[in-house]
């Protein structure tokens, strides 16, 4: 505890945030812990600073002199940890610094203090001392507490900061050399004094931000008002020692990183003196237990060095559990020499040789002491043989502890520093109860001091969030289209595993200074309707297979473990495992680019368990029944931080990691629309904009009012590190816009009108018509630009009446919106043709199977044997309720379409095959294997491989001869044979006919004539029709060598030959001296296959394909030139477009400025808001007033008047230099007078006129009155 011999009042007032302007002090210093009564004193006008930081899971207060940890304005302890609990870690704290300076003819030994932990005091003061010895009371900005979280990477004040100075200077630190690299060799930037050089006209490279939150201020102990003692008694000793301390605190918010602070001082020797036998130490007064009880914890702590290893340079705090401190989750605090100056041992002088020493070479802890109040040493020569001691202390029982680190000692020459860095470590006890302050229980202490150790060697490395997108926008009329580019999505980030990227949050707000969106309403700081609040969300897939129910962190959903599968352990100690790559969009295809020996890499892995934290007890796969259960313990293990997982990271490989976030933009590009999101205020994904009286309540957008629009991007995390995801910050101009809705300028409305569209290809669609929501948005969205609909295959399997093991497909087409002017995909929306649109079953749906459309299948249509058809048609719009929140596309635009289609009967199945009757050549379909509706093993989607019934004539035409190897006897005899063949072509002639609705006339349904051919990959099995897509066909031959007698099994294995290498060919027989040479082909398309056997053999396998009779004799007359084949299949739906069909439009160009007419103008243009009232929702202040003018021509001249036909004001309108402004279409005016008075209460007229002598008159008043909507 503090002294009860000494008490002063501290008078302070609350400035905002929790920034306070400390009263300046009198001699005596502030009281201590005992909370006695303070005494009176006069006030320092807000030079003395202190906050409270903002970033790390260790809480604590900072001042701007010296003082850490104390909350002065509570005279109350003020470390936590974690933050947010009342676990009370640090009542205060600060520095020492000890010399030797000759005064006079002695060499005196005197020592400096920012923290008195007998009294509270610090003798430091703000500033430098190149500014005068005491502090200055107009440099009390220059000199304040920075945070590098009110400043944005150019390093100017944040314009959103709450309850801060919203301006002020700049960053004071700056990368000013040329030639170093921040964090590298120890070059953290450096102090730019001159506030009119901090900016990056002045130093390009920026100023140096190190951690997620850098805390920086500059004290000096010249300021001899300061000092406990008097100024007189404290000159004649020789004080000031004219010393300088730039003080910088660096922490993070995340794993460890978050659990450690590091705190630099750069101590400066600005005097003429040589500073002889320096010693710097950190002095804390750690007070570790419940803030509930701020008395009793002061007087049950333990301290000791840690004498296991004293290359750590650590020292340590504890609690004993017996003033509420028992099952509360304490831990211990620790703190290190991370690094302290390397002298030279022959002189004593701080080296200067080398930019960075060996934790070996440097000085380190030398001293440690622990000691109760009693013990206090008070004088300067006993403060310095104090420090000066080189014994460690250890644990000396529980007592209310200071606690001191020193290293030393140092000589400084006039204009020498010393750089001295600090760790303050944070850990849980190792075992998992209270802390004990045994080697075993301070394991995880020790490893986050190594880690801590080795981030700052590594120059600070730390995860990152990602980079900031940068954000774009245009104004839509009740709406703004927010556009960002992909900078987010190509993060790296090197000191971290997992995803660099992984997703977007976008918010948008009323106010920037409310943290979050509150619609009840209640009175919370940082809250409140107008708040930020989260409107879309976008997450890229992981590439591996997670467990959902297995976060690597509490309370956190990211990051999620792997999924595991065990291969094999090793040791005792060691488990080799795998994961599972994630098949599904975007890494499929990503998966599928590597080589089998890259893939085997990255998916397998090794859990390592800790002997430390496990107490030597190994976890064996054999002590388990199942290899679940075993999983589930490792599973444990890794949450716990009892083991940690490794597997290979993409980025290891710049190839593999340039794909990798290829893979992510391409996804990205895809589920945001190109990056695109357009906000009409349906926040809730309905459909529709909710409208309320409220404002705060309503989902409408105001034109001309601000909305502020932040889209964050957040990684992954790290399993390996135990980092969770990290979320970047906003930053106003980055990813951070403020935007404002705006009518559409002055037009005609803009028409769509289709022109292209592949009728062949659209079967039974027809009647494609436009839907428009709001013809503003439709102007400012499409205006001119070509739009595109593609139809493309998507079903859906159904066991619903399917015969036992099966599956039905039932028929659907992804319609897809794009605007081809941009490139950018609009919608997708899925049609079933279904009866009804919307409805919920799959009765009436068009099925492979008639029996699931009609729900029977002994009757009618829905009999397998029957063959016939129902002919129905319908309508499909995106006006639909089952597309909502998509019936509109950005609330704008939506489609519809008619269709007739037919259900066929039964199974969808091969019908027949003619030949004809000039030839003898065996035809028949092959009906042991159609190919319907079943799941891609890949995307889980379902895929059919037929568009219906068809009707397929083959058309045989002239050829050649094609010299070949043929290949038989499984492989065994070989000779080169010149083969004739005739060429084949192929069209589906299938059709049915359909009334136009307004002629009454029957139209004709068709498909393109000829379809296009596709070479397949063929063996044993034969020919594979999931291999042909929907309107194309295969064709194939294989020979038969002397297969025209002998066909038992051991003879067709040796007649079979190999597949022909070219396909689309129909070959002849061929004698070639004792060999005969005859040929099957095979017909696939639609999911099933025909067969010509001119060779007689039933196939193209040993086994004969089953159902199919032998000829009884051999063909004699094959197929000739002009001859032709017809295949028909049966069931399915017909009149469904064909992949890839389209349907293009354009939309109209706005009215031209010529042809703009009077008419046009009053139609159209509006004065908003009117009448007019002194307050309304586009006007935050009573100072803000204005009137809009909308749906402006691209030039116009806008005169007001006054009913008295006085003019009052003249403003000119020019889209050109509108549109930079984000103003197209409307024109503002301030309600002031040509001569800038302002204008009174009443009715007014505009004279709007254009270039061409359009003109208008508007009628419009002014009024006062109360806040109210704004009409548009």
């Amino acid at each position: 505890m503090m002294s009860t011999r000494r008490t002063l009042w501290l008078g302070w007032m609350l400035l905002g945030g929790s920034v306070l302007s400390l009263m300046a002090r009198t001699a005596t210093a502030p009281s201590g812990k005992d909370g006695q009564a303070p005494q009176p004193q006069r006030l320092a006008a807000g030079v003395f600073e202190q906050r409270m930081n903002r970033v790390s899971a260790v809480q604590f207060y900072t001042t701007n002199y010296g003082i850490f940890g104390l909350n002065i304005a509570a005279n109350r302890g003020g470390g936590f940890w974690p933050r947010g609990s009342q676990n009370q870690y640090i009542f205060g704290g600060g520095i020492w610094f000890a010399v030797k300076k000759r005064v006079g003819d002695q060499l005196r030994k005197l020592v400096i203090l920012s923290y008195n932990p007998n009294s509270g005091a610090s003798w430091m003061v703000p500033g430098r001392i190149a500014d005068g010895d005491e502090y200055r009371e107009d440099l009390k900005d220059k000199y304040q507490l920075y945070f590098s979280t009110d400043y944005a990477p150019d390093g100017t004040p944040l314009p959103e900061r709450v309850g801060e100075r919203p301006q002020g200077p700049n960053w004071p630190l700056w990368v000013t050399s040329e030639t170093e690299t921040l964090k590298v060799n120890r070059y953290f930037g450096d102090y730019v004094d001159d506030l009119d050089k901090r900016n990056v006209q002045t130093y390009p490279r920026g100023p140096a931000f190190i951690s997620q939150e850098d805390i920086w201020c500059v004290f000096k102990d010249t300021d001899l008002r300061r000092y406990e003692g008097g100024v007189a008694v404290r000159r004649a000793e020789g004080y000031p020692l004219r010393v300088e301390i730039e003080q910088t605190i660096y922490s993070w918010g995340f794993g460890d990183y978050a659990d450690f602070v590091f705190l630099k001082y750069l101590i400066i020797n600005r005097s003429q003196d040589t500073l002889w036998e320096c010693w710097m130490a950190p002095a804390m007064d750690f007070d570790i237990g419940p803030a509930s009880n701020p008395t009793g914890i002061a007087g049950n702590d333990r301290v000791r060095f840690y004498e296991e290893d004293p290359s750590l340079n650590l020292a340590l705090q504890w609690s004993n559990p017996d003033q509420g401190e028992a099952g509360r989750g304490f831990g211990y605090i620790g703190m290190n020499f991370l690094e302290s100056p390397a002298v030279d041992p022959a002189t004593g002088f701080i080296r200067k040789d080398k930019r960075v020493y060996a934790l070996s070479e440097q000085l380190g802890l030398r001293t440690f002491r622990n000691w109760v109040i009693q013990n206090d040493p008070g004088g300067n020569e006993e403060r310095y043989d104090f420090m000066a001691a080189g014994q460690r202390d250890g644990d000396t029982g529980p007592g209310d502890k200071r606690f001191l680190m020193a290293t030393g000692p140092f000589n400084m020459a006039p204009g020498d520093s010393a750089r001295v860095v600090v760790g303050l470590i944070l850990a849980a006890s190792a075992k998992g109860r209270d802390p004990d302050g045994s080697t075993e229980d301070l394991a995880e202490l020790v490893r986050k001091t190594k880690f801590a150790q080795a981030v700052y060697d590594q120059g600070f490395r730390a995860p990152v969030p990602p980079d900031r997108p940068n954000l774009r926008w245009q104004p839509l009329n009740s709406g703004v289209v927010i556009r960002w580019d992909s900078t987010a999505e190509y993060s790296y980030d090197e000191s971290e595993r997992g995803l660099d990227f992984l997703g977007y949050r976008l918010y948008r707000a009323r106010r920037m200074d409310l943290d979050s969106f509150d619609v009840d309403h209640r009175p919370a700081v940082n809250r409140g309707p107008f708040g930020w609040k989260e409107i879309a969300r976008w997450e890229v897939p992981s590439p591996f297979i997670k467990k959902s129910d297995r976060p690597l962190l509490p309370n956190s959903r990211l990051p999620l473990l792997d999924s595991l599968v065990f291969i094999s352990q090793p040791d005792s100690f060691t488990v080799q495992v795998a994961r599972v790559g994630y098949g599904g969009e975007p890494w499929g295809e990503f998966f599928n680019s590597l080589t089998p020996a890259q893939l085997n890499y990255y998916l397998r892995g090794t859990v390592e368990i800790s002997r430390a934290l496990t107490g030597g007890r190994p976890l064996l796969r054999s002590s388990f029944s199942t290899t679940d259960q075993f999983l589930s313990a490792l599973y444990d293990y890794i949450q716990q931080g009892k083991a940690v997982v490794r597997f290979p990271d993409f980025d290891e490989d710049p190839d593999i990691r340039q794909r990798v976030r290829q893979t992510i933009a391409r996804y990205m590009a895809r589920v945001t629309n190109n990056r695109t999101f357009v906000d009409v205020g349906d926040d809730d994904r309905s459909g529709t904009i909710d409208e309320n009286a409220d404002p705060t309540r309503t989902e409408r957008l105001f034109n001309n009012v601000d909305y502020y629009y932040r889209l964050l991007a957040y990684d992954e995390g790290d399993v390996l590190q135990r980092t969770p995801s990290k979320l970047n910050i906003g930053v106003a101009g980055v990813n951070i816009v403020q935007t404002f809705p705006r009518p559409a300028p002055l037009s005609e409305p803009v028409t769509i009108s289709i022109v292209s569209e592949d009728r062949e290809k659209l079967g039974g669609i027809y009647n494609l018509r436009f839907l428009v929501q709001d013809q503003d948005r439709l102007q400012q969205l499409f205006a001119g630009h070509e739009l595109e609909v593609e139809f493309q295959p998507v079903w859906l399997g159904t066991s619903f009446l399917a015969p036992s093991g099966s599956v039905n497909g039932i028929y659907g087409r992804e319609v897809i919106l794009r605007d081809i002017t941009t490139g950018t995909e609009l919608a997708r929306y899925t049609a079933l043709f279904e009866p009804t649109q919307c409805q919920g079953t799959v009765l009436g749906m068009l099925s492979e199977y008639a029996g699931v459309s009609v729900g029977d299948t002994t009757v009618g249509i829905g009999r397998e044997d029957t063959v016939g058809y129902v002919q129905r048609g319908g309508t499909f719009s995106t006006t639909a309720a089952c597309n909502a929140p998509n019936q509109y596309v950005h609330a704008t635009l939506g489609f519809a379409f008619d269709y007739v289609v037919q259900q066929w009967a039964g199974r969808y199945r091969p019908l027949k095959a003619e030949r004809p009757s000039t030839s003898d050549v065996p035809v028949y379909p092959d009906a042991s294997v159609v190919q319907l509706t079943q799941p891609d093993p890949v995307t889980g989607r379902y895929v059919s491989f037929n568009n219906g019934p068809a009707r397929y004539v083959l058309v045989f035409e002239p050829g050649g001869e094609e010299e070949v190897q043929i290949t038989w006897n499984s492989g065994r005899s070989s000779k080169r044979v010149r083969v004739p063949y005739l060429t084949v072509r192929a069209y589906n002639t299938i059709s049915f006919e359909r009334i136009d609705p307004q002629t009454g006339q029957p139209v004709r349904v068709s498909y393109p004539g000829e379809l296009p051919r596709v070479d397949i990959p063929l063996d044993a099995s034969g020919p594979d029709a999931r291999k042909v897509p929907i309107g194309a066909y295969a064709f194939a031959a294989i020979p038969w060598v002397n297969g025209r007698s002998a066909d038992g099994i051991t003879q067709r294995r040796v007649q079979l030959g190999s597949w022909m290498p070219t396909q689309g060919r129909y070959y002849l027989s061929v004698i070639d001296g004792s060999d005969t040479i005859d040929f099957v082909h095979a017909f696939v398309a639609s999911g099933c296959r025909f067969v010509i056997d001119f060779a007689n053999k039933r196939g193209w396998a040993i086994s004969p394909l089953p159902g199919v009779t032998k000829a009884p004799q051999q063909p004699q007359q094959d197929l000739r030139a002009g001859d032709t084949v017809v295949f028909e299949t049966t069931g399915g739906a017909l009149g469904l477009p064909l992949p890839g069909a389209k349907i293009r439009a354009r939309v109209s160009q706005p009215t031209p400025l010529d042809q703009v007419t009077d008419d046009l103008l009053e139609q159209r243009i509006k004065v908003v808001p009117n009448p007019y009232y002194v307050t309304h929702q586009a006007q935050r202040s009573a100072y803000d007033a204005k009137i809009f003018f909308t749906h402006l021509p691209d030039r116009c001249t806008i005169r007001i008047y006054t009913l008295a036909g006085e003019l009052v004001r003249t403003l000119e309108y020019d889209a050109s230099t509108a549109a930079e402004k984000g103003q197209l279409g409307v024109a503002l005016w301030d309600l002031l007078s040509d001569n800038l008075q302002r204008v009174a209460s009443q009715a007014f007229v505009a004279h709007v006129e254009t270039p061409n002598g359009a003109k208008a008159v508007l009628p419009f008043s002014v009024i006062v009155g109360g806040i109210r909507q704004v009409p548009e």
